[in-house]
Parts: structure tokens; sequence; C-alpha cells
């Protein structure tokens, strides 16, 4: 039996360009990993092509949920020989931004080749197949990504710094976000990205190992512009993570969780309790290098 901590993601910068032919979107992203995990469990077991999963947390349960298919396409190329049994346990929040789902997909894929040897450019190719994520939580840490998430670009060492994660009832589809995003920029959607120069603002920092006092006012994620009037009740939460002290705040991913920057846990201690009655459920979460 193979035990394997999935951890969330948060982005510090997220930029989307135009809906490409094939339905994806470019984007360009600066993920890092927090210390808020699942728990992703394999175990081995006799004969061939049988899948059992068994997982909380409001997650899928079947062939529908995307350590199955991690499984199943690990064992479909490398051992159709052998059959493997996954326990999950859900403590990330699902539609919220932080790439739980991929992160468990990931732990799956890592827990059978630690298993079942099978060599790193090939687990790499069923991680792009199941999702743009995907790949990135192979290593984990700080990252810098593009295309549509595959191009992956290491920056290390991570960043040290805590994550104020907050959560509200309300989750956000990603399909339903990007839909939004489309809608608003109608015909005259962008061909690229755009120019900000955020995002060299932070890299330069982290590279330098500036504290998060340098890069934090640089965050960026293009998904506010049109998440907040859909749904003000995150623009409110974000405004009480700086009113409450955070370095900077912002949507993880399509959201709808959103994050507050801290130099230390005191200060994120700090934040935690002013967040707190609001309708939304807050984590302490430090940064997490390579996994």
């Amino acid at each position: 039996m193979i035990k394997i901590l999935a951890p969330a993601k948060i982005n510090l910068f997220l930029d989307v360009g135009a809906r490409r032919p094939d339905g994806y979107h470019e984007i360009r992203t600066v993920f890092q990993t927090v210390a808020l995990y699942d728990e992703v469990r394999v175990v081995p077991l006799p004969g061939a092509g049988g899948i059992r999963l068994k997982a909380s947390g409001g997650a899928p349960r079947g062939s529908s949920n995307i350590v199955w298919k991690a499984a199943e396409s690990f064992l479909g190329k490398y051992r159709p020989d052998r059959s493997c049994a996954l326990v999950l346990k859900k403590n990330i929040p699902i539609q919220a931004g932080l790439g739980g789902g991929s992160s468990d997909a990931a732990a799956v894929l890592k827990g059978l080749s630690r298993l079942w040897r099978a060599p790193k450019p090939g687990v790499r190719e069923i991680a792009r197949e199941l999702g743009a994520d995907v790949p990135f939580f192979l290593e984990g840490g700080c990252a810098l990504a593009a295309g549509t998430g595959e191009k992956i670009v290491p920056i290390r060492p991570a960043p040290d710094f805590w994550a104020v994660i907050v959560k509200p009832r309300m989750g956000l589809s990603t399909r339903e976000a990007y839909g939004w995003l489309d809608r608003s920029r109608g015909k005259r959607a962008p061909g690229g990205l755009t120019r900000r120069p955020g995002i060299n603002r932070i890299l330069s920092s982290i590279k330098r190992e500036d504290p998060p006092e340098k890069w934090a006012p640089h965050l960026y994620n293009g998904f506010e512009e049109v998440v907040f009037p859909k749904a003000p009740e995150l623009a409110r939460l974000k405004r009480a993570l700086l009113e409450n002290g955070s370095l900077g705040a912002l949507l993880s991913g399509s959201g709808s969780a959103l994050f507050g920057v801290a130099p230390d846990r005191a200060r994120a201690e700090k934040i935690r309790r002013g967040m707190l009655g609001r309708g939304a459920r807050v984590w302490l979460a430090r940064s997490v290098g390579k996994l």
C-alpha cells in the first residue's frame, strides 16, 4: 500500500487568452503548491483490469472521478495484468480553483509508479491527457506554466509564505467561468495573452528570494473581471482579506476560493481570525516546495 499526500495549489498570477479552435485557452500562470492536502492510498490487487474506489468529501465515486481515469490509463499502458484499490480522503474543497482533482490524479500516477516502475516521460504523457493542471502536480512547488498549462518551468527555490484560504459555500464550475470570460470578450476577444508586467515582477522577485512584501502587490487573475460581477460575495471576501492584513489577495484559478498572502504564521493567524463569521471556511496553509 502506498500513501500519497496531494497538495492544493494557488495561482499567484493567471492570464487567460482567447479560446482556441480546439476549445482550449492559452494561459500564462504561476502555480504554487500549499500545505492543504487530500490523502490518496493506492493498494495493489491481484488479477487484471479492476479498479476499486472509495472516496469521501463529495468526490465522485465511480469511473467519472479523475483518479479512476488516472489508474485506468496507467494500468492500461503499463500493467494490464494488474488491478488496484484507491482510497481518496478529500480535504481540499471541490469547485474551488485549488486543483484538488488534478492533484489527486497526479498522486495516483505517482503511487502506481512506485508500485510498478514506469518511465517518467510516459507518466507525464498520461498526466497531460488527464488535464491541463495534472502535469504540474507531479512535482509541485512553484512553476511558470504556459500553453494550456502543460508547458512547465520550475521556479526554485519556491517562495516561503503563508496563505489564508477562504472558500464560501458556493462553488464555481471551471467550464462556466471560462464561458463568462469568452462571452465578456465577444467577437473582440484578443488573439493572445495580454502583456501584463506583473508576472515578470513576481518571477524576478521570487528568483531573488525576496520576501512576499515585494511580490504580493503584483498578484493578478483575469477571471476576477468576470467572476466578481457574477458573484459579488467573492469581491467582498477579497476586500476583507486585504482589510485584515493580507499583503495581497486573489481569486485562485477560476474560483470560488480566494487566498491572502501573509509573511509568517502569526500574521496569517491574525488574518484568519478576521475572516471568521463571514459564511466561508478558512484554512491556513504554508507554501510547499518541490514534492
